[in-house]
């Protein structure tokens, strides 16, 4: 797996970075980056998205709320065995937890990617939710989304950023060349019961997107 994703890390390892300086970061990547192919045309819409939300059916941007909706598509969902690092963020020993990868796009333009890891007990609650298409432009917080999906009340949200560059898998999903700059944002929800329920890992497009 993607060493971008940290899994050669141990849990601990990093604090929390400020979202300003991971833009700066990431600008100073794309200042310094220069693809053989420009991946956008100038004047494109770099789109705001809350550091802490869920994006999907969100407004794209600020300025224009209601302009353009985040589409989900499922990649894959499947059951896996996790990673030594995944067991001990999930704090789980379960031989298998239940993968969830997404793509998220405005219009016809890939903006992110989201590979997510619940309990394996919600495989098939997560399979259901997939199935049910939610009304047009509905929004929700990450709480509501929470309670909605797993019937229980978010405890915490653990939220860290980093700039990293993508891999080719990421590369390819998101139509850029391998190496472009990404802004890697890890999540970490925790019920009212003290269970994690979900971490996941989202690669945005850092020419596309800011985190605030």
């Amino acid at each position: 797996m993607s060493a971008a994703l940290g899994w050669d890390a141990v849990p601990g390892d990093r604090a929390a970075v400020p979202s300003s300086d991971i833009a700066q970061s990431a600008q100073a990547m794309l200042a310094g980056w220069r693809p053989e192919q420009p991946v956008m045309a100038p004047g494109n819409t770099v789109h705001r998205i809350a550091l802490d939300q869920h994006p999907e059916r969100r407004g794209g941007s600020i300025d224009q709320p209601d302009a353009e909706i985040v589409r989900m598509r499922l990649v894959e969902h499947a059951l896996v065995a996790p990673s030594p690092l995944i067991k001990a963020l999930m704090r789980t020993d379960e031989f298998a937890v239940s993968m969830l990868e997404q793509l998220g796009s405005i219009g016809d333009q890939p903006i992110f990617v989201r590979v997510s890891y619940h309990l394996v007990g919600d495989f098939e609650a997560t399979a259901r939710r997939l199935r049910t298409p939610a009304p047009e432009g509905s929004t929700m917080t990450t709480e509501e989304s929470f309670r909605f999906h797993f019937g229980v009340d978010l405890l915490s949200n653990d939220v860290s950023v980093e700039a990293v560059r993508s891999d080719r898998r990421t590369a390819t999903a998101m139509r850029v060349p391998v190496g472009a700059p990404m802004i890697l944002r890890q999540m970490l929800l925790t019920d009212e019961h003290g269970w994690v329920r979900e971490l996941s890992f989202t690669h945005f497009r850092a020419d596309r997107v800011t985190l605030e």
